[in-house]
């Protein structure tokens, strides 16, 4: 299903309406990342959903859009971009 996550992972629980992605689902993701050896740092992270440091800190901050928590849950379940 869309929003099940690998072995009780986060669920990324946006609003479908808003998309909105909220900042302590954004750190949950950036832990979950480090857990399963996906990521070893934030910078990393970044780099897998095309994004800089400086938008990193504002996802932290503010929390980030629908689009960009597509773009977790798809590196999370360790996908690529689309080719």
């Amino acid at each position: 299903m869309f929003c099940n996550m690998l072995n009780d992972s986060i669920t990324l629980s946006f609003n479908f309406l808003g998309g909105r992605m909220t900042k302590e689902e954004f750190r949950k993701w950036l832990i979950e990342m480090r857990a399963n050896g996906l990521a070893t740092s934030d910078k990393k992270c970044g780099e897998l959903i095309g994004v800089t440091e400086s938008t990193m800190l504002r996802y932290k901050a503010h929390g980030a859009s629908y689009t960009v928590a597509m773009a977790c849950k798809s590196a999370l379940e360790g996908l690529s971009g689309y080719r």
